[in-house]
């Protein structure tokens, strides 16, 4: 019994030293497995990096060629709208300067007008006065003297040494 048991604590020390052999090169495999996963990703990393960096110029090189078309469209538009607004502007206020001025000519020849329109009424005014509502007519029958409504002729009178009618 003493060699069984002298074989099974050799058996168990065996079976320990090659445990732990075992698990000595498992660490030693895991440990290098881990450099190489470690460098791999490493790699992996910084061939990302730089892509993502390569990726991120010809990002900014197209952002930067297309906004010079939204800003240039954009311009052209402020400016279209300015320089249309102070066309416009420009040509509206000249064709009121030419509206105000054909506007103060009318009112000026009204005036005339109205003015003399005044002195003819007023020398019609005169003329009525002094004619005292009498009339020179002519027709085809000749020349004749018409008297105001309501009048009468009568005859035998004189003005100023001259004969003359009295009207009634």
């Amino acid at each position: 019994m003493n060699e069984n048991l002298d074989l099974n604590q050799r058996l168990q020390q065996k079976l320990d030293r090659e445990r732990l052999l075992v698990r000595d090169l498992t660490v030693r495999s895991y440990g290098k497995l881990e450099r190489e996963l470690e460098a791999i990703t490493s790699t992996a990393i910084d061939t990302i990096k730089k892509d993502m960096q390569r990726q991120q110029l010809i990002l900014t090189k197209i952002v930067g060629k297309f906004w010079l078309i939204p800003a240039g469209v954009g311009l052209s538009l402020i400016l279209g709208i300015f320089f249309g607004g102070w066309g416009m502007t420009s040509y509206l206020s000249s064709q009121i300067e030419s509206k105000q001025r054909t506007l103060d000519y009318l009112e000026e020849k009204i005036d005339s007008v109205a003015t003399e329109i005044k002195q003819q009424q007023q020398t019609l005014e005169k003329i009525q006065e002094s004619t005292a509502g009498i009339t020179i007519t002519q027709t085809d029958n000749g020349m004749f003297l018409t008297l105001p409504p309501g009048s009468t002729l009568n005859p035998g009178w004189q003005c100023q040494g001259k004969p003359c009618m009295k009207l009634e």
